[in-house]
């Protein structure tokens, strides 16, 4: 009951967020053009690589060493120690970044390193203070002071990208201001909600043990950096910078869909963590398995909605020229639903800390991403990049169930979700063809019926699904009972 209280508070917190984000999404469409979101993708893209590269993954040490300390005092220095850490980590890096100048004219001449990539770098020590207080908020159960952190980003990076954009008219610019001044506004709230007086402080020993965790997952999450941003680099290079901000744009749309992946998955994380630092392995096998079974399932049906109205949904609230964002939207969303599946179903290997094999698993699937747009994106543009992005999540999620599982078996019920893929098939195959032969308001309406019936669908999937195996187990039993005098 806890964990379905606090999901909700997230989910209604990120997507109370996000659906403000979206609704600005109309306005801001009308004062960007696609070259604007294009060269916005491109600096934003640079700057994630890069913060990746500078955090060492503290902050994942933080959130898995976290537990390791039970007085509020050993806790406190913990977190100052991150904080601490990670300023003087990404002010160098940023440092550095001014001095390597060059090298980003080489790679990205019709860029200007000043203004655009400078101001977005700027922000890089504001945003890795803010990841850490929520992860902290996160761990420790503090779902109000998450979501009033979240939603102080959004509603500061609105109110500044209206004044920079709509009213200054700065474009693209204007974003990056916005960015950067929503950082600092964050920031003094992320300080002011925290009920001790954070210090400057640093212990060699708590630092060593957050870098020991998050050494095993820097290559596994530079790696998915590279993978779920190698296709940006490539339409750059292939084709136009307007249909990467196309890309971009449905990349913002789909972001709103992750907010229930990651609603889940800030509700489990710190429930995980805690059997695993009470070694209770059998609720990680059972419990878990069984609920994390629901939530793959309510992300199959949220995941086959978006889908279905993608394509109805842009061409009612975008201008035309941002039209071509339909045929890229249901291929970014199936990439997220893969996801969420992936981060659900692939506990065990994190419970006995053996994460070793993801860097190998993570090359896999960027070589196949990289091979499909490689191929796709000469003939197919921007949708064969989504494509080829669904294709490396799809092989990145079995492989690494099916090693999480090897190494950590967990009671995932594997049939209940079958049958869910293959209601949310069919429902995808009768909403393409009704968008094929009605008119756009018809469709909708359609689409709409088939999202009930579905739903509907996979809720008695779920049920009978329980009861035939309370039915199987029973007569396997009297089968066995009555068999076992015979033998």
């Amino acid at each position: 009951m806890r964990q379905l209280k606090n999901s909700l508070i997230y989910t209604l917190g990120g997507f109370g967020s996000k659906a403000i984000s979206l609704l600005m999404l109309p306005l801001f469409t009308r004062f960007l053009t696609p070259e604007d979101y294009g060269l916005l993708t491109v600096v934003t893209t640079v700057s994630m690589l890069i913060a990746g590269l500078a955090s060492l993954q503290l902050r994942a040490g933080y959130a898995r060493n976290l537990f390791d300390f039970k007085a509020p005092l050993y806790r406190q220095q913990l977190l100052e120690t991150a904080l601490s850490s990670l300023v003087v980590l990404n002010v160098t890096v940023v440092a550095l970044c001014c001095l390597c100048q060059p090298v980003f004219g080489w790679f990205y001449p019709e860029i200007k390193f000043y203004p655009y990539f400078f101001i977005t770098l700027l922000a890089l020590p504001v945003s890795a203070v803010l990841d850490v207080m929520q992860v902290h908020y996160r761990m420790t159960e503090q779902p109000g002071k998450f979501v009033l952190l979240s939603w102080a980003q959004i509603i500061s990076g609105i109110f500044f990208s209206v004044l920079f954009v709509v009213v200054i008219k700065w474009h693209a610019l204007g974003m990056c201001y916005a960015g950067l001044a929503a950082g600092i506004v964050s920031f003094v709230i992320a300080v002011w909600s925290f009920p001790h007086r954070l210090r400057w402080y640093f212990e060699n020993s708590q630092f060593r043990g957050m870098f020991r965790y998050g050494l095993q997952v820097i290559p596994y999450t530079m790696i998915t950096i590279v993978i779920t941003n190698v296709d940006r680099f490539l339409i750059n290079r292939y084709a136009t910078l307007a249909e990467l901000g196309l890309f971009g744009v449905a990349l913002r749309l789909a972001s709103a869909f992750r907010v229930f992946g990651d609603s889940a998955e800030m509700t489990f994380t710190p429930y995980f963590f805690r059997l695993a630092s009470q070694h209770r392995r059998e609720d990680i096998a059972c419990d878990l398995g069984c609920k994390a079974t629901w939530v793959m399932a309510v992300f199959i049906f949220l995941g086959t909605c978006v889908m279905l109205v993608s394509s109805e949904v842009v061409l009612l609230i975008l201008p035309s020229k941002y039209q071509g964002v339909g045929g890229l939207l249901p291929w970014l969303v199936l990439a997220a639903v893969f996801n969420v599946i992936d981060s659900l179903g692939a506990i065990g290997a994190q419970f006995v800390k053996k994460m070793i094999a993801y860097t190998p698993i993570c090359l896999a699937a960027g070589v196949l991403n990289l091979a499909l747009d490689l191929l796709l994106l000469p003939r197919l543009g921007a949708r064969g990049a989504a494509m080829a992005a669904a294709a490396g999540a799809l092989l990145m999620m079995l492989l690494r169930i099916a090693y999480s599982q090897r190494v950590y078996a967990v009671g995932y019920q594997w049939g209940r979700l079958l049958l869910c893929v293959g209601a949310s098939c069919l429902v995808l195959a009768i909403g393409s063809v009704c968008s094929f032969m009605l008119p756009v308001w018809s469709a909708l309406v359609s689409k709409l019926m088939l999202m009930a019936v579905l739903g509907v669908a996979i809720s008695s999937f779920m049920s009978w699904w329980h009861h035939w195996q309370t039915l199987r187990h029973a007569m396997v039993g009297m089968i066995q009972r009555i068999a076992s005098p015979i033998v």
